[in-house]
């Protein structure tokens, strides 16, 4: 009887494990068909900050030619949307933007301190 036991403890202690690691999926969305403008639509809250100069709807080039050669450049691609992340570090602030294929849907400005 004791092995019985120590088999159903076990088992007790695996399901609990297994639950503490699992994922709440209600909130979980595996949908990766959205276009572009329903991504912009979700990761946009307004206009682009205003201090940056970058607006939304903005290409990569005119943020370029706006603020120089960003500081740092991240690129990835998700189903047909190519992201791109570009940051300027300056004396002045710390400007932040992400284009989805090509054109700005968001950004930050971040005064210096």
């Amino acid at each position: 009887m004791p092995s019985h036991i120590r088999v159903l403890l076990a088992s007790l202690a695996f399901a609990g494990l297994l639950t503490a690691c699992g994922s709440d999926d209600s909130t979980y969305s595996t949908d990766t068909t959205a276009d572009s403008a329903s991504v912009v639509n979700q990761s946009t809250s307004g206009d682009a900050a205003p201090a940056s100069g970058i607006t939304q709807g903005m290409s990569e080039a005119a943020a370029i030619a706006l603020l120089g050669e960003p500081s740092v450049r991240q690129s990835h691609s998700i189903n047909e949307i190519e992201v791109t992340q570009l940051e300027w570090n300056t004396s002045e602030a710390l400007i932040s933007a992400q284009f989805h294929n090509g054109q700005a849907v968001h950004s930050q400005y971040w005064p210096a301190q």
